[in-house]
């Protein structure tokens, strides 16, 4: 039946051309809700929520930087550029990210200017350039100068306790400028101090202009990163909410999660309505992953695995979601005053590209199937 479990409509009033993922493709989802179950207007407005739970979120977000990338090209982690410090015998700073548990710097020139009381004073310029498997110094330095020449002044900003006042980091990526600067100078301020400098060395080409530069070094370093995020708490709820529902979908089916008993989640999940009255976070380890660890040997299950227990109290049901195998899960409020379910679980193993439910992991602990 074509109705979506989100807003109600049938195919007289929406589209049902895709399938919904139950976990986030962009977190490792492998499999996907029947056709019809979500509708796509629905679909594309949770999947761009679910974008940004998986870029904003720190909780999830900082999984994402130390692990393999998982999804579709389109949902690759857009990298959180930071400030990164070298932590040897030099305190360098670079603007840069991290990807895969390695640190990258960006293309970028740093600008250390003196103080107006001190006009003879020198700007110190430093030069900092990505490194690359098929390009040297010699061709990434003169691709960045034009790039430095074509700067537009129109950077986004990076405050940092850790840089220096009067310490400028000017750096690109995908098409775009960075200006990372002390967090208590006025960017305003600065951006045409910076525009000024640019042109000024640009004047000249490359390799006139860094003729009286020390000669060029690559080094390997260990470096402490400060990243900032902006995340909408209310939107992260609503995406924790999102996953528990369409876990007891999968496990219930369609008619159960239509029932006007979750009409409340449903807004809460759609336009963010009161949803912190049913989504909250609780204490300890997640109650099903570590039961299912104890048998390696009939149940290889990743150590950073999703999971979603589903189980009624007091007659209110519930969903426990946790994601990357860590402690202290969202509790979710499904519905109220329902009839007795559960205790069940949905696992999606994004690590060995598998999902489970309780009775296949039953089955496969009892050496009997495989996983659905």
């Amino acid at each position: 039946m074509e109705r979506c479990i989100y807003t109600g409509a049938d195919s007289a009033g929406a589209h049902f051309s895709s399938a919904e993922h139950i976990f986030p493709e962009c977190i490792g989802g492998v499999h996907c809700l029947p056709k019809g179950w979500v509708s796509d207007e629905a679909n594309n407005a949770l999947s761009r929520l679910e974008l940004t739970f998986a870029r904003e979120n720190p909780l999830v977000a900082i999984q994402r930087m130390f692990l393999p990338p998982v999804g579709r090209k389109k949902h690759a982690n857009r990298d959180r550029i930071g400030v990164l410090t070298n932590l040897g015998d030099r305190a360098d700073l670079a603007l840069g990210y991290i990807r895969g548990a390695q640190p990258f710097p960006l293309n970028q020139i740093v600008f250390s200017v003196p103080v107006e009381s001190e006009p003879s004073g020198k700007a110190e310029v430093r030069i900092l350039l990505a490194p690359s498997a098929d390009q040297t110094a010699q061709t990434l330095l003169p691709a960045f100068w034009e790039e430095l020449r074509e700067y537009n002044g129109c950077p986004s900003f990076l405050k940092s306790p850790s840089i220096p006042p009067r310490t400028y980091l000017l750096g690109r990526k995908d098409k775009k400028w960075f200006l990372g600067l002390h967090q208590k100078e006025n960017p305003e301020l600065v951006k045409p101090v910076v525009r000024r400098m640019v042109e000024k060395l640009t004047e000249e080409d490359a390799e006139t202009a860094c003729r009286g530069f020390d000669q060029s070094q690559s080094q390997s370093h260990r470096v402490e990163a400060c990243i900032s995020f902006c995340v909408s708490l209310p939107d992260c709820l609503r995406v924790y909410a999102k996953i528990a529902l369409n876990c007891l979908a999968r496990l219930a089916g369609q008619e159960f999660v239509l029932s006007a008993a979750f009409d409340p989640i449903r807004a809460a999940i759609m336009d963010g309505t009161e949803i912190a009255s049913f989504v909250w976070g609780t204490k300890g380890p997640h109650p099903v992953p570590p039961v299912l660890w104890q048998f390696p040997d009939r149940l290889t299950l990743g150590k950073r695995c999703h999971a979603v227990c589903i189980n009624t109290w007091n007659g209110d049901l519930y969903g426990i979601v946790s994601l990357y195998g860590l402690d202290d899960p969202m509790v979710v409020l499904l519905a109220r005053d329902v009839p007795r379910f559960g205790p069940d679980f949905y696992l999606c193993d994004w690590e060995n590209k598998a999902e489970y439910t309780l009775i296949d992991c039953v089955l496969r602990i009892c050496d009997h199937g495989e996983p659905c």
